[in-house]
């Protein structure tokens, strides 16, 4: 359903098609499922969104899972960002109804975590 994967790339590209072995596999991280977002590498932490809701931050040279952290009730399709020193990640807020009420339109905010991600371990 999807993982991490820290692969070397190569300096030099041969003329013919390039086919990476098994041996290009720096680490490989199994703890999290269904990425559909893009990580984003800030210092040597690697940080996206899974199909739970959740931002993970990974250890860009161990490939561990250092923290994860539930932002919406369900699958985060947007990548998060990085700016003025902190990670930011996309999440849904639905204002509350009554049920005779037809359901608002969602409201999509970005929310920055709330210590700089380096902090954070």
């Amino acid at each position: 359903k999807g993982r991490l994967v820290c692969l070397k790339i190569p300096t030099k590209y041969p003329k013919e098609q390039l086919v990476l072995g098994k041996d290009a596999e720096v680490w490989r991280n199994d703890d999290h499922i269904g990425f559909t977002s893009s990580p984003i590498l800030v210092k040597n932490r690697v940080y996206t969104t899974n199909f739970t809701g959740e931002l993970i931050a990974v250890d860009a040279d161990s490939g561990k899972t250092l923290w994860q952290e539930k932002m919406a009730p369900d699958q985060i399709h947007a990548s998060p960002i990085y700016g003025d020193g902190k990670i930011y990640a996309p999440s849904l807020k639905a204002p509350s109804t009554s049920p005779s009420q037809p359901m608002p339109k969602p409201r999509f905010s970005l929310t920055p975590i709330s210590r700089p991600p380096m902090d954070r371990g």
